[in-house]
Formats: C-alpha cells, structure tokens, sequence
C-alpha cells in the first residue's frame, strides 16, 4: 500500500476500532491516543494497512536479519487462553516480556524472532498490542 491522507489513515484506525468494539475509554486514554498516532503516521506512510480480516499487515522497516521476514500480520482478537498460555513463563512483573509473548500471539512469530525486531519496528508493534491490555 502506498501512501494515503490523514482522513484515510483516520477512517481505517476507526475501521479496526469499531471492528473490535473498543469501549470508548479505552480509546480516550491518554496511552492508547498516543498509541492510535502513531499507528495512522504508518498506515499515512503505507507500511501498515488494514486487511479484509480486519488483521494488521505491517511492513518492517528493518526486516529481521537472517530471515526471510520482511512482514507481520497482527491478528484482530486472541482469547485470553491463548495469552494465559504465553504468559505461564513469564513472571507478572516483565512487562516488556508479556508485550514480546503478546506480539508472538498476535503475530504467530516466535519470541526470539519478536526479540531480534529493530526497536523502530519494535515500537509500531508494542502500539498495536496496547489495545490488546
């Protein structure tokens, strides 16, 4: 996808949004507003679009070195089974893990690979998973 206005940007943000019946708190958080802007700077820039499955596709700005991946597809739900799962290793105080164990959910990478995301990548990313807390 290449580059699109604001308003388009804006209109598939709110598209996704309004797809996961985000509770309008969650979308006035002060976190998640900073999170939402820089999600629609990416989708203006064109390196993250909103697919048909209501799924993020996000075109690394650093393809993971000695990988052939150059992409991450972000899941629009996960069960909270599923996070448990992840989560089990994980002590409840490693925030930074449980957003790496998260984005491996969504994305269906594993967490060394989501370990090894450029910090620029890894940022559009942890923007993404803000609305999955």
């Amino acid at each position: 996808m290449g580059k699109v206005t604001r308003e388009i940007a804006v209109a598939e943000f709110e598209k996704w949004t309004s797809y996961k019946r985000l509770p309008k708190n969650k979308l006035e958080d002060e976190v998640t507003k900073r999170c939402a802007e820089e999600m629609i700077a990416e989708i203006e820039e064109g390196t993250l679009s909103l697919n048909e499955a209501f799924e993020w596709e996000y075109d690394l700005k650093f393809p993971i070195d000695n990988t052939n991946i150059t992409k991450l597809v972000f899941k629009p739900r996960i069960s909270q089974g599923v996070l448990d799962a992840r989560y089990k290793k994980i002590e409840a105080k490693d925030f930074g893990g449980r957003l790496i164990a998260t984005i491996s959910a969504l994305t269906g990478e594993n967490e060394g690979t989501i370990r090894c995301l450029d910090t620029s990548d890894s940022s559009l990313c942890n923007a993404i998973v803000s609305y999955f807390f």
